[in-house]
């Protein structure tokens, strides 16, 4: 297994060499990815910021960062319905085992 970093926007922000308001821009433009939200924080997986800040590194362009993006959000979909498979799969063994 591994472990996913999720850092504050403000944080995320900086590490992209970006203000608030062009890095707020850039999530409703699609050039960063969307927030995960958990309570009433939002936070970027910090593995996407580095893959976006590598890009801009490279000279990537809008459209560029945009695509980046769309497939970095479907990893992050996949991964998300890996997990919960991987728990539906703990609670059925668990009640599996607890009736046996």
């Amino acid at each position: 297994m591994f472990a996913i970093f999720l850092d504050s926007l403000p944080s995320s922000f900086k590490r992209l060499g970006v203000g608030s308001s062009k890095g707020y821009e850039m999530i409703a433009a699609g050039e960063i990815t969307e927030p995960v939200h958990i309570g009433r924080s939002s936070r970027l997986p910090r593995h996407e910021v580095d893959a976006i800040a590598a890009a801009i590194i490279a000279g990537a362009t809008r459209v560029v960062l945009r695509a980046l993006c769309a497939e970095l959000m479907g990893k992050r979909a996949e991964l998300a319905a890996a997990m919960k498979a991987r728990a539906m799969a703990a609670v059925q063994s668990s009640t599996t085992e607890a009736t046996a």
